[in-house]
């Protein structure tokens, strides 16, 4: 077995957070959960490596979690940010790069007619799960239990909990097996059976491993279903 890399410095600098961040660190990015000896600090990163700030080099297969799939400091994409930074940083609106971008993605994937940017996963499924009721009448979400979906409370993974505050949301939890992309089809025909009421559910589960040749399917299924539930 091989020994976990030391840390003295990240155990120095979390007892340092502790002082000023809830549990030193919060949310998904907290590593109390995870193994003892994994880093919680950073110290730099380049191409698919990173450092923790005790020197120990690792391979990134978290791709800064999903976004950064072309590595650290990739030189294209440095150079496309540095000329956009010279344009303008942080303005009070966009710039036609934004429509642009719009453009290339209604474009490019055949399912979407329009585009909407976000700034963060919650925002963005905040905003699929406010569209998706506004536009259906439907006031039931279907969310695995356990799940990470966000880090607001509508979605919060202690939603489902009996001493949960967040009760009062209408939340329907499912256990994360059905959410498992081999059972996609059954998953949504059990939310189907589960929501036979005028207030019919949205649907949302984390599909995140689903082979990119199962989504149509599975889209198709959940779409009829949805349709049937109401």
């Amino acid at each position: 077995m091989t020994a976990p890399p030391a840390n003295s410095r990240d155990l120095a600098l979390l007892d340092r957070a502790r002082q000023v961040i809830p549990n030193g660190m919060w949310g998904h990015m907290a590593t109390r959960m995870i193994a003892p000896g994994y880093p919680q600090f950073f110290s730099r990163a380049d191409g698919c490596r990173v450092w923790d700030v005790d020197g120990n080099e690792y391979i990134d297969f978290m791709c800064a979690w999903g976004p950064n799939v072309l590595g650290y400091h990739h030189p294209r994409v440095k150079a496309a940010a540095q000329a956009q930074l010279k344009k303008v940083d942080s303005g009070n609106g966009p710039t036609e790069t934004l429509v642009e971008l719009a453009e290339l993605m209604t474009d490019t994937l055949d399912h979407a007619d329009w585009c909407m940017f976000q700034k963060n996963g919650t925002d963005a499924t905040t905003a699929c799960v406010t569209i998706a009721r506004a536009g259906t009448g439907r006031r039931k979400v279907l969310v695995a239990k356990g799940a990470y979906h966000g880090a607001v409370p509508w979605c919060s993974p202690v939603t489902c909990c009996r001493s949960s505050p967040f009760r009062s949301i209408s939340i329907m939890c499912m256990s994360p097996a059905m959410a498992m992309p081999r059972r996609a089809e059954r998953c949504a025909g059990s939310a189907n059976r589960a929501s036979r009421s005028p207030d019919a559910p949205c649907w949302f589960w984390t599909t995140s491993s689903m082979r990119a040749s199962r989504w149509p399917r599975y889209a198709a299924t959940c779409s009829t279903r949805a349709r049937n539930a109401a």
